[in-house]
């Protein structure tokens, strides 16, 4: 007859990371996305579903007439992003450029004073 494993083994052989297999590269960079392609499609978005919900005003009980100004919140926040958004990034491009002077050119991973990061981050 076979004899049982005692529980706590069988726990710890099933938690224990010992046996993975370490990573032979580096994660890559995060991708940089177009953030204002991102907010003009979210905007064409909110415009769709607002002229929809406009041609099927009629069929809309009243109770749910707050989806359509719900929709012109979302086109009214997005035309602000496509103000904001070039703004913001000309602004950090600015803050890089003055810490990255002021810093000496830190690399990756290295901070300085100014750059706003606790250290290591």
């Amino acid at each position: 007859m076979r004899q049982a494993r005692p529980i706590r083994r069988i726990v710890r052989d099933s938690v224990s990371l010992t046996g993975m297999a370490r990573p032979l590269r580096e994660a890559p960079p995060p991708l940089e996305g177009n953030d204002q392609l991102i907010t003009a499609a979210g905007t064409i978005a909110w415009a769709v579903a607002l002229v929809v919900l406009l041609i099927l005003r009629s069929q809309l009980s009243s109770s749910d007439h707050w989806w359509i100004w719900t929709c012109v919140v979302g086109v009214g926040l997005g035309l602000f992003g496509l103000a904001y958004v070039p703004r913001l990034k000309r602004s950090r491009a600015r803050k890089a450029a003055r810490g990255g002077a002021e810093r000496g050119d830190a690399g990756p991973g290295e901070t300085g004073p100014g750059d706003g990061r606790a250290p290591g981050n």
